[in-house]
């Protein structure tokens, strides 16, 4: 079904019961709310503790971005990629996208190589409306 609507699909033989890893329980804080990262920003914090990431596409990092970001898109962090080498693993990296589906993928990735990662909940969505 899924083939024939062109999604290249994978599935786990055997079910979860055949599953041979341990499974690992995120490390990192998960996720940041606009406000307290705002605070953060406010408080000079970005300059020595965060690495704002935005792994949106670079026309939609032009369009609009929080100040101080640096963008890396999504399909360029793997670890067999130059990108990755450019993330500092001595700061917190804060993800950043639209809603929060892609900073979160790019956090369990980044996660898995020794960065310490939260996403931005809700994504610029929430930057521009805080609740």
């Amino acid at each position: 079904m899924m083939a024939q609507i062109g999604l290249n699909t994978k599935y786990l033989q055997g079910g979860v019961n055949a599953w041979k890893w341990d499974l690992v329980e995120s490390s990192s804080g998960g996720h940041i709310s606009s406000i307290d990262l705002r605070k953060w920003l406010d408080q000079g914090s970005n300059d020595c503790d965060l690495f704002l990431l935005d792994v949106r596409e670079p026309d939609e990092f032009k369009e609009w971005n929080i100040d101080g970001s640096v963008n890396i898109p999504l399909s360029k962090l793997a670890p067999t990629k130059e990108s990755i080498n450019d993330i500092p693993k001595d700061k917190r990296i804060i993800t950043i996208c639209s809603h929060g589906n892609r900073s979160t993928i790019a956090k369990y990735l980044l996660e898995r190589y020794g960065f310490n990662v939260s996403v931005l909940e809700r994504g610029l969505k929430s930057w521009k409306h805080p609740s």
